[in-house]
């Protein structure tokens, strides 16, 4: 039987991450629309994405471990749909990865280079888009509904 603390602690991670990368997401969509303008909120917005990154990606690998622990090895094993949500959240980690680095390495200069900014933007988007579908499936592998269940049938069970 699975420890209840375990179960809890991977739910925690989740609405941690879900929450920080959702936050993150917004605040870098308003980064973007003002990154044409040297202002305080285009700054702070930029900042907000990325401390709200941070925060999300390192929930994010704690429930992603705790998940892997707390999961029937059988099932992990053998189940398609829990190897698609494994992968969905390993290519979500990868795009917030990316992010959090592009972030890192060339700081605010980053606005500065068109093609640059573009790039992280659609890094964000799709880390966010990536995670929302591995957020489907999980409650979908659960035995909870979504409004994406839809979005997760045009994929497979």
């Amino acid at each position: 039987m699975v420890n209840r603390l375990a179960v809890s602690l991977h739910s925690l991670g989740a609405e941690f991450h879900t929450g920080a990368l959702v936050l993150a997401s917004l605040a870098l969509i308003g980064a973007f629309i003002t990154r044409k303008q040297d202002s305080t909120l285009h700054k702070q917005l930029e900042a907000v994405a990325f401390f709200a990154a941070m925060f999300g990606v390192l929930s994010l690998i704690f429930s992603a471990i705790v998940g892997w622990l707390i999961w029937p090895s059988g099932s992990l094993l053998f189940s398609p749909s829990v190897w698609r949500k494994i992968m969905f959240t390993v290519f979500s980690l990868t795009f917030w990865t990316l992010f959090l680095y592009i972030r890192f390495k060339f700081k605010s200069d980053l606005w500065k280079n068109t093609s640059l900014s573009q790039i992280y933007f659609l890094t964000g988007i799709g880390g966010i888009l990536t995670l929302i579908y591995t957020g489907t499936m999980g409650g979908k592998l659960t035995g909870k509904e979504s409004i994406l269940d839809a979005i997760v049938g045009l994929f497979g069970r």
